[in-house]
């Protein structure tokens, strides 16, 4: 496999569940914290979209992560299919070669597939911008 090859995929809930917690353990780390976190609420037993959600495979390791949470959000009178983005990771050894761009892109591909309006995320200033986001709001904090 060239070195920047990279297979993506939807994350499979059985075959893929233990290597993306831990990806997302070791990104931010608490390693075990986070695997504790992943399991029993923030992807298990949420509303986290398998389907919507994408990883990147290289070299047959799980190395990239763009995870999608759907919602219904509500303007005004309208109803909304909102992707929440989140747990975005690479694997510190296959960062730089471009695999989160491209496992952004085909999550942000599915999520228009699969019907969601929009998505939102709180993220790195200065990051998502490449992939098509905008500040909507200030972020304040009081």
């Amino acid at each position: 496999m060239p070195e920047d090859a990279l297979r993506l995929a939807a994350p499979r809930p059985k075959e893929d569940r233990l290597a993306l917690f831990d990806l997302i353990s070791k990104t931010f780390g608490g390693y075990f914290a986070w695997m504790e976190k992943c399991e029993k609420h923030y992807i298990g037993h949420s509303h986290y979209d398998w389907e919507a959600s994408r990883v990147g495979f290289a070299d047959g390791r799980l190395v990239s992560h763009f995870g999608v949470w759907g919602y219904e959000m509500r303007v005004g009178a309208a109803r909304l299919k909102v992707g929440g983005i989140g747990a975005v990771a690479t694997d510190g050894t296959c960062r730089k070669r471009g695999f989160m761009a491209r496992t952004a892109s085909e999550s942000i591909r599915a999520m228009r597939a699969l019907g969601y309006d929009m998505s939102v995320l709180f993220g790195i200033q200065n990051f998502y911008h490449r992939f098509g986001y905008v500040r909507a709001w200030p972020y304040r904090t009081y």
